[in-house]
């Protein structure tokens, strides 16, 4: 079930009410952020406006939703009601668990807000809305999607790989999505473009209830 666009039943959060602190470093928004905190509370699911044409997808977002909530784990998600973004927020949100949006204000009704999660986080633009989501929470994982999601993937791993985030990041594999990405990490590793500890940089799993495992025991 997907909702109407409308903002009267969600707590509507906007850039005024969090501090953006523009000019600072990302290894300052960062600093001492490494998760020593008893456990992780919510993930960021990166996932896209769109639910792909196998229904593979569609189970693997639920699966995962799923899972956050046996963990009793928050999550933070882009806002919106369509794709993979819609399906895993409806799920958490249904079954009782926490759901925080952030949603750039130029996409409010392009991406079609979600009503009635726990927190809705209205931003400037999408560099604000990946920072803020970076900073909410404690760890990542990466549903299959398009651009936007790659983006997000490999900006978070990207920081993660040169020390400016100490978060743990996992990629839910769906029937091989990620193995090309993976490749071209391994790769670029054997290049000498990226370090050769990459591999522990993040968890790749096919399997919705291992790889949140995984990414709890790495807390």
């Amino acid at each position: 079930m997907e909702v109407d666009v409308a903002l009267d039943h969600a707590s509507v959060i906007t850039p005024q009410k969090w501090d953006v602190r523009r000019g600072v470093a990302l290894g300052e928004e960062f600093a001492g952020r490494r998760l020593q905190e008893p456990h992780v509370k919510r993930i960021c699911v990166f996932a896209g406006t769109r639910r792909g044409v196998r229904h593979s997808y569609t189970r693997a977002a639920k699966a995962l939703a799923r899972e956050l909530l046996h963990h009793n784990v928050g999550l933070i998600f882009g806002g919106s009601t369509l794709g993979l973004m819609g399906v895993i927020a409806t799920q958490v949100l249904e079954g009782g668990g926490e759901v925080s949006g952030v949603v750039p204000k130029q996409l409010l009704h392009e991406e079609a807000a979600f009503q009635g999660i726990t927190e809705l986080h209205i931003v400037q633009s999408l560099q604000e809305r990946k920072l803020m989501m970076y900073d909410l929470a404690d760890a990542f994982i990466s549903l299959p999607g398009g651009l936007g999601t790659l983006d997000e993937t490999l900006d978070v791993v990207s920081l993660l790989n040169i020390g400016m985030v100490a978060k743990p990041v996992g990629l839910l594999d769906v029937r091989g999505f990620y193995d090309p990405l993976v490749s071209f990490v391994q790769l670029a590793a054997a290049e000498g473009f990226v370090s050769p500890d990459w591999s522990t940089k993040f968890v790749c799993d096919s399997n919705a209830p291992r790889l949140v495992s995984r990414i709890l025991s790495l807390e």
